[in-house]
């Protein structure tokens, strides 16, 4: 059975939604968003304007009822390259945090840390991890996968761009 997804990529004017087969692009739609929905920093100034809009944009487009991804906006996701010393994935998460903190304001726990590892490069340290790691603030995470829930829509990954 083919496995079907649809992505979703916000911008300051306009939306983009991608439906996926079997990791194949199968439709590219670029939506036009309403004015001042979106702030200068990618931020949703009116919720429930975009739930709205977004409620109404499936149905003009006939999307399925699948599991979603949200590209986040750069202005809302910090990510780094960085190497950690080899360590569990517990022990991974509890430390990622200090990683940012110069970029991030108020406790640790407000924020979500997630990573991808990287090849080991010629020339890099035994007992070494390169990875990407990614830091957003949870409320802004949470508030997106509500806004999409409202309009139907399930987010199963919000990814960096």
């Amino acid at each position: 059975m083919a496995k079907t997804r649809l992505g979703f990529d916000l911008g300051s004017s306009s939306m983009k939604v991608a439906l996926l087969r079997d990791n194949s692009l199968v439709r590219l739609e670029k939506v036009r968003l309403p004015e001042n929905l979106v702030d200068e920093r990618g931020t949703i100034a009116l919720p429930h304007m975009f739930t709205q809009f977004l409620k109404q944009t499936k149905k003009e487009l006939s999307l399925p009822r699948v599991p979603a991804a949200l590209v986040l906006p750069p202005s809302q996701v910090i990510c780094r390259l960085v190497t950690m010393p080899n360590m569990t994935a517990e022990q991974l998460m509890m430390n990622l945090p200090y990683e940012f903190a110069d970029f991030i304001q108020g406790a640790p726990d407000q924020y979500f840390c997630d990573y991808a590892l990287c090849g080991k490069a010629p020339g890099d340290e035994e007992g070494t991890m390169p990875m990407m790691a990614a830091v957003a603030s949870k409320r802004q995470l949470e508030q997106y996968i509500r806004m999409f829930a409202r309009a139907g829509v399930r987010l199963k990954k919000l990814v960096p761009q």
